[in-house]
């Protein structure tokens, strides 16, 4: 992502913002049916990761918009896997 800011007297500053994870490549396991575990497992790393980003950021709708999205996301996911999978950006709690 860039990010340029118009300063004073005609001058313009640009930084670029670098991306802080990368995904590990998982190794092929056996995959009973239809869906798909190493791409399930991959998709679920990146909204973990954008989860817990989101959580840092500080202007609240980019927040919530990105929320909105992972809550989106999520279900698409649970969906997909069907009733025999479980998914939840929060820890289960102990009771």
């Amino acid at each position: 992502m860039w990010i340029c800011l118009n300063l004073p007297h005609g001058q313009r500053r640009c930084f670029w913002i670098p991306i802080y994870y990368e995904i590990p490549k998982l190794p092929k396991i056996p995959d009973p049916g239809p869906l798909h575990y190493v791409e399930m497992i991959s998709d679920a790393t990146i909204l973990a990761t954008i989860n817990a980003a989101t959580k840092q950021i500080a202007d609240e709708g980019a927040r919530r918009a990105l929320e909105s999205g992972l809550a989106a996301s999520l279900k698409s996911m649970q969906t997909k896997a069907g009733e025999g999978v479980t998914m939840s950006l929060e820890a289960p709690r102990q009771v």
